[in-house]
């Protein structure tokens, strides 16, 4: 019986993959390990990646349903070290001046830290908007390619806040700046969603943020009711400006 030994006091048996310890090692053939099972021995099977996860992970976090443990304590400490914020912006500007010194910045956590950092109340979805958001996320992932590249995840969340009329959680979202890749991804989105009214995106400094902030509506209106009527069959974006994008993004 052939085992395989490792740095960590443990060995693996190269037959049957069973993780067994030993702390002498007297015998390096293997003899005296033995077949027993040990909770601690299983190997837990990494989680597979895939789009709908990551979209939800954003759009969760863009709700404020998250733990406050997401942000790390070095994070918040150098975060209170420097109030008082006047809103997500300053937050941001704050961040970023952080540079190098800060590891984790946590970007997409800015609602939360708007929650708790400011004197502002940050609006959130019901959970039929949510269940609607998914809905619409998941036609987007349908109309790229499998194996292929992908848009960028905040601006697939900005597309489809307009597309639920619900443009005031925009301002609390930290969004891409170039004016061309979201030209780019408006018109590729347009496409998926070919005949429908989409609202207003601006640049991303071009929302006004109110003092007061939003709430989300507990009635959700007949318009994102209908979401779900809405959704386009496989295949709606256009060969050629899928193309286009994935050399846009490799350059």
């Amino acid at each position: 019986m052939q085992w395989e030994l490792h740095l960590n006091g443990t060995a693996s048996c190269m037959q049957c993959g069973t993780l067994c310890v030993n702390e002498k090692f007297d015998n390096m053939g293997g003899e005296n390990f033995t077949h027993s099972f040990q909770s601690m021995s299983v190997l837990c099977q990494t989680q597979t990646y895939t789009r709908t996860k990551r979209f939800k992970k954003y759009l969760a976090r863009a709700c404020m349903r998250q733990s406050n443990n997401s942000v790390p304590d070095q994070t918040w400490k150098y975060l209170l070290d420097r109030r008082p914020y006047k809103g997500p912006r300053h937050i941001l500007r704050v961040l970023k001046a952080a540079g190098r010194s800060l590891r984790k910045k946590c970007y997409d956590c800015l609602p939360m830290l708007v929650h708790h950092l400011c004197d502002i109340d940050v609006p959130v979805l019901s959970d039929v908007e949510v269940s609607s958001a998914m809905d619409l996320f998941k036609t987007i992932d349908a109309a790229f390619p499998k194996n292929g590249g992908f848009m960028s995840y905040a601006y697939a969340l900005e597309f489809i806040l307009c597309k639920l009329n619900r443009q005031d959680l925009l301002p609390f979202l930290s969004r891409i700046q170039c004016t061309k890749r979201r030209a780019h991804y408006h018109r590729l989105l347009s496409e998926v969603f070919k005949g429908e009214s989409v609202g207003e995106i601006r640049r991303a400094s071009g929302l006004p943020l109110s003092g007061s902030g939003s709430k989300a509506a507990t009635v959700v209106s007949g318009t994102t009711a209908a979401l779900a009527q809405t959704l386009l069959p496989r295949g709606s974006i256009d060969p050629q400006s899928l193309v286009a994008l994935v050399q846009y993004i490799s350059d």
